[in-house]
């Protein structure tokens, strides 16, 4: 049972119908290793997958190639292992800035040596270049850019969540309207169990919205929001 509901909740009636939302995201997700930019992209069938251990992907984004791990695997003389508090290992991607805990990653090819520690999903090495008529920005493309290098330490603030970061980021620079790459293939409809069979919006919050999340009970005004 999710602990978003309480145990006396009775049957669940659907308002909407599911043959009609076949990809329908469903929320939340069951583990840290899953994400919204895994579930986008491993629908891409054309650039994901395909893959083996050990190919090399020359990187337009780095000045290294780097190499694909599909299974756990040496670089060198050095193992490279996931990403696992619990045994004191950190390994983050360089790209959307959260922990990588499956297969397959990409690794720099100086990484064994230490000389440069770049690492990148599978998913994350293989973004599209640009998103057009977004629904936030919808009259100039927004572009993937790795840094911000106008920004002070190269930190932007989401335009759709508003939390800050320094990874990777789809934006317009004339208009300076940046977005975070986990934030930027959020569909406009999801289910969540802690509102089991009813469909929640994307919507933009009212500046004077003095509404709060039923999450982590903080203000909504501002930015978007289900």
């Amino acid at each position: 049972m999710s602990i978003f509901l309480p145990a006396s909740v009775g049957k669940t009636y659907i308002n909407y119908k599911e043959d009609e939302h076949v990809n329908l995201l469903q929320c939340p997700f069951q583990d840290e290793g899953d994400n919204l930019l895994r579930r986008y992209m491993s629908n891409q069938k054309e650039v994901i997958g395909k893959q083996h251990d050990g190919e090399i992907l020359n990187y337009s984004g780095h000045q290294h190639p780097l190499i694909l791990f599909d299974k756990q695997t040496s670089l060198g003389r050095e193992t490279v292992s996931l990403h696992g508090p619990m045994k004191r290992v950190r390994l983050l991607c360089d790209g959307c800035v959260r922990p990588v805990m499956t297969m397959p990653f990409y690794t720099c090819c100086k990484y064994a040596d230490e000389q440069c520690c770049f690492v990148l999903h599978e998913w994350c090495a293989n973004l599209p270049s640009q998103i057009q008529d977004y629904a936030g920005h919808p009259g100039h493309p927004l572009v993937l850019f790795q840094k911000i290098p106008t920004k002070f330490f190269c930190v932007f603030e989401c335009e759709v969540c508003g939390l800050k970061s320094n990874g990777f980021v789809y934006g317009c620079t004339t208009c300076e309207y940046y977005v975070d790459i986990n934030c930027a293939f959020i569909p406009e409809e999801i289910t969540h169990d802690s509102h089991p069979g009813h469909l929640l919006s994307k919507v933009k919050a009212s500046t004077s919205s003095t509404k709060h999340c039923k999450a982590c009970d903080g203000y909504v005004d501002k930015k978007w929001i289900f």
